[in-house]
């Protein structure tokens, strides 16, 4: 098993990581690595790194270090900053007439949009002819599907 330690060793610079990526995806190439393995190997240090930096305990440990040095200074190769993140407003609490109209509105305008997108899913792909209110016609296509071919790992 790994220890924090060993962790704690490895040169993280910019160069070393675009390093490390490389020799990886180099690897991979030249089929001296197995390509499932690795992704499932990333898949489970991507998950760790999860657990890790969302966890309270972590967060505040590190907070409390950090603050020793300032609100900002210099790391190795980085900048490090205490400062807020993730601001959130709840303009509800404001108890605002004119915003919670405008909010329910949005909201009605949202599940409008969404019925619409619904009934566009259905078209097939030849278009349908429809009638506007002025008598004009015109077709309706459905939406433009893309998607991305990749390998999902679900951790057990």
């Amino acid at each position: 098993m790994v220890s924090i330690q060993k962790i704690g060793e490895i040169q993280f610079d910019k160069v070393t990581r675009q390093a490390m990526a490389k020799q990886v995806i180099n690897d991979l190439a030249e089929g001296t690595a197995d390509p499932v393995q690795i992704h499932y190997n990333i898949k489970c240090l991507e998950d760790l790194i999860k657990q890790i930096t969302n966890d309270k305990e972590y967060k505040s440990i590190v907070l409390f270090e950090a603050e020793k040095h300032g609100k900002a200074f210099e790391f190795q190769n980085s900048k490090v900053e205490i400062k807020e993140t993730a601001v959130k407003y709840d303009y509800a609490a404001c108890n605002d007439p004119e915003w919670n109209k405008i909010e329910a509105e949005i909201l009605a305008l949202k599940d409008k949009q969404k019925e619409r997108e619904t009934f566009l899913k259905t078209i097939r792909p030849h278009g349908i002819d429809i009638v506007d209110e002025n008598g004009e016609v015109y077709t309706l296509f459905p939406p433009v599907k893309t998607s991305t071919t990749s390998v999902a790992v679900t951790l057990k």
